[in-house]
């Protein structure tokens, strides 16, 4: 979420008053900004990166604990092209490219490794939203196929033949390493000039006739004409303290790590529906039908 002057005031949230600016990491105070970002994760960090690359002066980013302390560094860590709109897509190939370039780019990476997805079917009404989407992506340049149910056992033996329709697969997809891609951003965020403010946490837009004047924070406030929201589980409550209403949220996933499989000496690629797996080292295969687990 983006706060800009002439957004329109919260309808509560919003504080106004005598500034007292925080201290910055070198010591000094720092009572006004170009940007603020809230939230030092995955979607917070990169966006404060790429708001200094776009040429924005002085950009802050405001964490309430550490970097990386929230899920972005226990995520699954999948970067996926094969979205459901157009935008998603285009979002999702971006990414894919920037992760890709990193290295050269900044001399780090997050890790990603390009292992293709897997999005099953197991009813009819899926297999033909499947084809519609898959149309779609196709037209915007990916690289995405029809997988047959035979095809889609083959490729993945860590679940049980014969209980899908088929999937639409992208060899070009992949996963990044969660812990990596935080030092990768910890270290773009250092080079690139981007003020880092840990353990302050946003307390509330300052905003004045309708427009975005600033922020609040537990160690006083940032003046800045545009700020920028993140949270990732936590985002619907950052937004109540801004005063709008997000509706973001987040559920709770189990990750399971065997020995191997011996018959999963390969990886193959990840699959997600009710399930996920990223490698085949499974202690079994899983035989899995929609709504059970054995």
């Amino acid at each position: 979420m983006v706060s800009m002057p002439g957004s329109g005031q919260p309808a509560s949230g919003v504080q106004e008053g005598t500034r007292t600016a925080p201290t910055g990491a070198n010591g000094g105070r720092l009572d006004s900004a170009d940007a603020i970002v809230v939230g030092g994760g995955t979607v917070g960090a990169w966006c404060a990166y790429f708001l200094r690359a776009s040429g924005v002066g002085r950009v802050v980013l405001l964490e309430k604990d550490r970097l990386g302390q929230g899920a972005s560094s226990r995520a699954a860590g999948v970067v996926r092209t094969q979205g459901g709109t157009a935008w998603a897509v285009q979002l999702g190939e971006w990414s894919r490219r920037f992760y890709l370039g990193q290295a050269e780019l900044l001399g780090i990476d997050s890790g990603f490794t390009p292992q293709g997805y897997m999005l099953p079917c197991f009813t009819p009404a899926e297999v033909t939203a499947a084809h519609e989407r898959m149309a779609m992506q196709n037209s915007l340049g990916l690289d995405v196929r029809w997988l047959e149910p035979d095809e889609f056992d083959r490729m993945n033996p860590a679940m049980a033949p014969g209980h899908t329709l088929g999937a639409t697969y992208c060899a070009e997809d992949g996963y990044l390493h969660p812990p990596r891609n935080v030092t990768a951003y910890a270290h773009a965020l250092a080079v690139s000039g981007v003020r880092v403010l840990e353990h302050t946490s946003f307390t509330g837009l300052d905003v004045a006739v309708g427009a975005v004047t600033g922020v609040a924070t537990s160690k006083g406030r940032i003046a800045a004409p545009l700020v920028v929201l993140t949270g990732g589980p936590e985002l619907a409550a950052v937004g109540r303290l801004a005063g709008v209403t997000i509706p973001a949220g987040a559920v709770r996933h189990q990750v399971a790590v065997t020995e191997q499989h011996p018959d999963g000496g390969q990886r193959t690629a990840a699959c997600c529906s009710a399930c996920r797996t990223r490698t085949s080292r499974l202690a079994r295969p899983i035989a899995w039908t929609p709504g059970t687990w054995s």
